[in-house]
């Protein structure tokens, strides 16, 4: 999978499992899950892209996780262009004040 293989080399997030042994796997984001779920909904109007359909919670209120199924839209874009719009995701949820739950 060259997009979970990007998103790991990235260092940004991590994928699990790695590697992937289906076309599913999920990321662990260093942001928490409103912030994330917030960004994702404005990255969708800006960029017209969705990265994810649900962003689980974690234990840690810093952290989440999204499950990410590689179908044959997700085929159309680049590893790198997809580890950026994963980076710009991570960055703009971090920037948000007090969006840890």
């Amino acid at each position: 999978m060259a997009i979970a293989a990007a998103l790991n080399a990235d260092g940004t997030v991590r994928v699990v499992p790695d590697p992937p042994q289906t076309p599913l796997f999920h990321v662990h984001v260093p942001a928490g899950k409103a912030a994330v779920e917030q960004t994702a909904d404005r990255m969708i109007a800006e960029h017209g892209t969705q990265l994810f359909l649900r962003v689980r919670s974690s234990p840690d209120p810093s952290r989440c996780a999204f499950e990410v199924t590689v179908g044959e839209n997700a085929m159309e874009s680049a590893p790198a262009e997809v580890v950026g719009l994963v980076r710009e995701l991570v960055a703009r949820a971090a920037e948000q004040p007090g969006r840890n739950d």
